[in-house]
């Protein structure tokens, strides 16, 4: 049963998915995470590594990436000595 699985679990996996939530919504890049600190940070690469976007981040973030090209691109939140990375693809 589920409760079986994540009492077996260790506490380390179950909080995997405790992240921050990014959307690409149409040609906004939303991030919502209840935790942000103010220590937060978004950078955004391209797939050359190139970096588009780098943000402070504070609470909820909401930017305009509408002059992104069309491709894939990286978006990686540094909060409080973690790193948690997302492919977004842009159509």
């Amino acid at each position: 049963s589920i409760n079986n699985i994540s009492r077996d679990c260790p506490s380390s996996l179950i909080t995997i998915n405790q992240g921050p939530q990014i959307i690409l919504d149409g040609m906004n890049l939303i991030i919502n995470y209840s935790e942000i600190s103010s220590f937060g940070e978004l950078v955004v690469f391209d797939i050359a590594g190139k970096i588009l976007l780098k943000s402070k981040l504070s609470g909820a973030f909401e930017a305009d990436i509408s002059h992104f090209l069309r491709g894939l691109y990286v978006c990686q939140i540094h909060l409080d000595g973690k790193v948690f990375n997302k492919k977004i693809i842009i159509l």
